[in-house]
């Protein structure tokens, strides 16, 4: 239940969900998003796409029909949302926002307001977030003017601005609070930049959706054809090809053939030096088909994150969220970075990198320079996966339920 808000008014049933995402809505989303969940509770779906909010290249991306006749709507501007919207009574629909207030997105926060159309928004995949806490060096600073220099623009200088601006003004921007806030660790009640909620907000505490994962595991182990022997795996981020780099920066913050070639020697660094094998562990959106050199003679495995991880001696990655296997699976953790994604975006990624590594007591390796003096896998501290469970997965005491009954839970109490 909410820690801010009671809710005692009996209000009309929602029937509608409205689902409200940048990205082009998978498969893979379809089941994050419960959608079979809301659909046997008698929930009518529906998925806009604001995908060309963000940018113009978007075609080639877009699956217009999605699963079981759920289909995603392309929404190219404000007042295509508005005329969405006309067909649904505001009090019968709710709009599950994925996507926080940001330059590209409040003019649709604007007709939510207008429209007088309760949201949610939700914030289930929170990271260790970049802070100069006065002990960041002055190459930190640097990294930070050059990211601003390379990404000035009218929207970078707006969304700057909402990174300062005190969650008691947004209303100044017309936009109005969450009805619901949908969070998964104690960090995402810490007044995030782009998300307005305000003690009228119901607080729903549930959990990353890798929880959800987590939840969902059996026994299942995989076939001697195709893991035989001892592993660690890697947690792919399909970095020089990821189609979210178009929104944001239009470019990869690293080129393939340097990568993919700086990641394979290191991989076979550590197969010699630790008598074990490495497997990949792809990411959800990644197509190695279509890059069929990237791990040469390496065993890639798609969709089975979990269970790589479960079943691993330790972990090597850069800053997925699905370090959360890793934390809860109580598995070591190498982080890596490279010169490039040193140098790229302003130092973005590297510094991302960095603060999860800080976070777990450890410095990334650059697999770009001499690493020869790793000897040892670093060990896990179980204090620190354990903060790390309830700041990031799930506050202690939440629901051990799947993120979407725990969310129909607490709107079908209005």
């Amino acid at each position: 239940m909410s820690q801010f808000h009671n809710v005692t008014k009996k209000q009309k049933k929602i029937s509608t969900i409205i689902i409200i995402t940048v990205h082009p809505f998978s498969e893979r989303d379809y089941v994050r998003f419960g959608i079979d969940t809301f659909l046997e509770n008698g929930y009518a779906i529906k998925v806009f796409v604001i995908f060309p909010m963000f940018t113009q290249n978007y075609a080639d991306n877009v699956i217009p029909e999605i699963k079981n006749g759920i289909e995603s709507k392309i929404i190219s501007s404000a007042n295509k949302i508005r005329s969405e919207l006309r067909q649904y009574s505001p009090e019968n629909c709710m709009i599950i926002m994925n996507c926080h207030i940001v330059y590209n997105s409040l003019k649709l926060y604007r007709v939510l307001k207008e429209y007088s159309i309760d949201y949610s928004i939700v914030n289930l995949g929170s990271i260790p977030a970049i802070k100069n806490d006065g002990s960041l060096k002055s190459a930190f600073i640097a990294a930070k003017i050059k990211r601003y220099i390379q990404l000035f623009s009218l929207r970078a200088v707006c969304d700057k601005f909402l990174t300062i601006l005190p969650k008691k003004y947004y209303w100044l921007l017309g936009v109005t609070p969450a009805k619901y806030y949908l969070v998964g660790g104690a960090i995402a009640l810490e007044a995030p930049f782009g998300i307005y909620f305000s003690d009228k907000t119901t607080i729903i505490n549930a959990h990353s959706m890798d929880y959800d994962r987590y939840l969902e595991m059996d026994a299942y182990t995989f076939s001697v054809n195709d893991i035989n022997s001892k592993y660690c795996v890697f947690i792919d981020q399909y970095l020089p090809h990821h189609p979210d780099n178009a929104v944001s920066y239009g470019k990869s913050p690293c080129s393939e053939e340097k990568y993919y070639s700086a990641l394979n020697i290191f991989f076979e660094y550590i197969e010699k030096k630790f008598d074990i094998k490495v497997i990949i562990a792809a990411h959800p959106r990644a197509d190695y088909s279509l890059h069929p050199n990237a791990y040469p003679n390496r065993t890639i495995i798609l969709g089975k994150t979990n269970y790589l991880v479960r079943d691993a001696d330790f972990v090597i990655m850069h800053n997925s969220t699905a370090i959360s296997y890793a934390v809860l699976f109580k598995k070591p953790i190498l982080f890596l970075t490279t010169n490039e994604l040193i140098e790229n975006y302003g130092g973005m990624y590297n510094d991302s990198i960095s603060t999860f590594a800080q976070y777990f007591g450890q410095a990334p390796i650059n697999i770009d320079t001499d690493y020869s003096q790793l000897s040892e896998i670093p060990k896990i501290n179980e204090k620190l996966y354990d903060k790390y469970i309830n700041d990031y997965i799930k506050i202690k005491g939440s629901p051990d339920k799947k993120i979407w009954e725990i969310f129909i839970d607490e709107i079908e109490k209005c």
